[in-house]
């Protein structure tokens, strides 16, 4: 499915800071007003570009995805997202055993025929340093900018011929461990899933430096990292808009985003999406007043009279995220720290069908969360979060052995994958639950229910 990425809603970004314990009339709630900060698109216009950092990995295993026989779709994403960031600033390297600027410059890249043939000489593509490479974005990516690496990640290094694979992948993840374990707090990191034409050798785990020749479709990936700030940043940026509708780019599979959330103050409120309580909804069951103040709190929740329902309509914005539209919109992806609070489904909003009143009242909102409440106490405070789940596509693209080139899961598996995006999960995790965070998940929103 498509991200909500070409669904711009025009002119505004908006979030939400929420309401975390009494309604109004008690303590002080949160009006509409103070939960909506409005970002208009002026405001980012007279901001400086993000500078953006594009390294090639130019390996072996490389070089076959811009082959002349292939189908330039490698070629034609990596020039794509060159063309689409604005700027003159940017920067590109060429990245294998270490980090070399390239000499011609960008503009000189986007012209050559094959990017592979003219980045020729530069470094030794009989392996590449992954170590260097992500400590490289993690450590010098500044609060306004954004490294982007196009890569295979299959981990390689000067040894491995002769090592048995699971020396391999402990010293993989071992690898990962160390470099990600003190640099993960404020950093999200964007994985995208590609598959591109390949014409070429290939070298498996055994044979590091003696190729076998493959034709046929290989995955490769787009690693996108910054500061929360400026990937929060490229989601709202219109200048960015096509820089992040990847699904636009021929070979696009999957993504996924590793992001901490923290515990929902100071700037982690901008991660919170814009929500509220419509006042009318064909899927209401029931009576309840909404509060003035606090637009996720309602009172005087009484039973419909006929079903003995109680169902409420939350419109809640699920836009401009990199986050893939089935996980946003599954009812089973989301946590309810409370059993009477359940999910019966997420509906897409379609603003023209909604009255003056109803389109006031969800704004920005993409979706509406149809609540069903049950034997919930006379108040209750309710957290909706979004776990952040290490995505299955990446143990489904995972290869422990890829000697069989003429296998049938070849062409859609990659050598190690899993050990090294689950090592910088595992770190993910660490951290959050070491900060006191519990779980890691992308966002909450805080609800207060009371009858």
């Amino acid at each position: 499915m498509k991200l909500p990425f070409n669904s711009v809603i025009s002119g505004l970004a908006l979030m939400v800071i929420l309401g975390f314990t009494q309604c109004a009339g008690r303590h002080h709630g949160t009006s509409r007003e103070e939960s909506t900060v409005e970002v208009g698109q002026q405001s980012y216009q007279k901001l400086e570009p993000l500078r953006v950092n594009f390294y090639l990995e130019r390996s072996g295993s490389m070089t076959p995805y811009d082959s002349p026989r292939g189908d330039g779709s490698f070629k034609a994403a990596f020039v794509s997202m060159l063309n689409s960031v604005p700027g003159d600033a940017n920067r590109l390297y060429i990245v294998n055993d270490s980090i070399y600027r390239y000499p011609k410059g960008i503009r000189q890249f986007i012209s050559d025929d094959n990017i592979f043939a003219s980045s020729k000489g530069i470094g030794d593509p009989s392996y590449t340093d992954f170590q260097r490479i992500f400590q490289a974005i993690l450590e010098n990516t500044e609060k306004n900018e954004i490294s982007v690496l196009f890569t295979d990640m299959i981990y390689s290094v000067k040894t491995m011929e002769g090592t048995n694979p699971r020396k391999i992948f402990s010293d993989a993840t071992g690898m990962i461990s160390s470099v990600f374990k003190q640099r993960v707090g404020d950093m999200s990191l964007l994985v995208v899933q590609m598959q591109g034409s390949y014409d070429g050798a290939y070298y498996p785990y055994n044979s590091p430096f003696s190729g076998q020749q493959y034709t046929g479709v290989r995955p490769y990936y787009i690693i996108v990292a910054g500061n929360r700030q400026a990937m929060k940043r490229l989601e709202a940026d219109d200048r960015y808009a096509a820089f992040c509708d990847f699904t636009r780019l021929k070979g696009y599979r999957d993504m996924y985003l590793y992001q901490l959330f923290g515990n929902g103050s100071g700037s982690d409120k901008a991660f919170i999406p814009y929500s509220e309580f419509m006042l009318s909804h064909e899927e209401i069951r029931g009576r309840f007043k909404p509060d003035s103040d606090n637009l996720n709190c309602v009172t005087g929740l009484e039973a419909d009279k006929e079903t003995g329902n109680v169902r409420l309509a939350l419109a809640v914005d699920l836009g401009r995220k990199f986050i893939p539209a089935s996980v946003l919109t599954n009812p089973a992806n989301y946590a309810i720290d409370r059993k009477g609070v359940k999910i019966e489904k997420i509906i897409s909003i379609d603003k023209t069908k909604l009255s003056k009143h109803e389109r006031n009242r969800a704004l920005s909102a993409t979706h509406i969360f149809i609540l069903k409440v049950s034997d919930i106490a006379s108040k209750e405070e309710v957290t909706i979060s979004l776990p952040d789940k290490l995505a299955d596509w990446i143990g489904e693209s995972n290869s422990d052995d890829d000697t069989n080139l003429s296998g049938t899961k070849f062409s859609k598996t990659t050598f190690g994958l899993k050990y090294i995006l689950g090592g910088i999960y595992d770190s993910y995790r660490r951290t959050s639950v070491n900060s006191g965070w519990g779980e890691p998940c992308y966002f909450k929103i805080k609800l207060i229910l009371e009858k």
